[in-house]
């Protein structure tokens, strides 16, 4: 049975790592602004606190990114909750158990994480925007087919938002996870076997 555990890590790692995981989001979302991609992928570094540091320190890392992109996208402020969200529910599935195996580790990322994102974004960009996010083609282009094909704007936002989010939150959820394997077990948070390992 998975013990619950907590490891304390010194300030000055947790003051080394989380400026490292604010980058890691910054760079994940200027790389799909770049290139184009229906995706934010700005949560990698969110992923990498809450399985490394627990979810409090998640969710700075998330507010100090959700600072950085104000700097560029004023209009982002009052979608502080969704991000805000993936922190939250990242860290706590983490603390539960829900992170030591891999497929628990994406059934956390996809659909744990990616359910209360969709479901904090959908009233917000009902909204703020009509249904339609600025900033996401992907988003915009599938909301208006099926809102047109069945004349409803909140099922069509549930479908177009939630498939763009869970794909989102999963990809991102995996390539955190190969970062993970590759650090030592001494940097990980949250529950442990009677060992101190996870059980990947």
């Amino acid at each position: 049975m998975v013990g619950r555990r907590v490891r304390r890590f010194p300030m000055a790692r947790i003051a080394t790592l989380v400026p490292v995981f604010v980058g890691l989001n910054l760079l994940g979302i200027s790389l799909c602004t770049f290139f184009g991609l229906p995706f934010w992928m700005d949560h990698i570094g969110t992923f990498l606190a809450a399985a490394t540091l627990g979810p409090v320190w998640s969710l700075v890392t998330l507010t100090v990114y959700h600072g950085f992109r104000l700097f560029v996208n004023p209009w982002v402020l009052p979608l502080y909750p969704i991000p805000a969200s993936v922190a939250i529910t990242a860290g706590l599935m983490f603390w539960w158990g829900w992170g030591e195996r891999v497929w628990k580790w994406c059934v956390t990322t996809g659909l744990a994480v990616g359910a209360t994102s969709t479901i904090t974004y959908i009233p917000l960009v009902l909204a703020l925007f009509g249904g339609l996010e600025p900033l996401n083609w992907l988003n915009m282009v599938s909301f208006v087919a099926l809102s047109q094909a069945s004349n409803t704007v909140v099922p069509a936002m549930m479908v177009s938002s939630g498939l763009v989010i869970f794909v989102d939150r999963l990809v991102t959820g995996i390539i955190t996870l190969l970062i993970m394997r590759a650090l030592p077990i001494d940097y990980m948070y949250g529950p442990f076997d009677p060992k101190g390992n996870l059980r990947w």
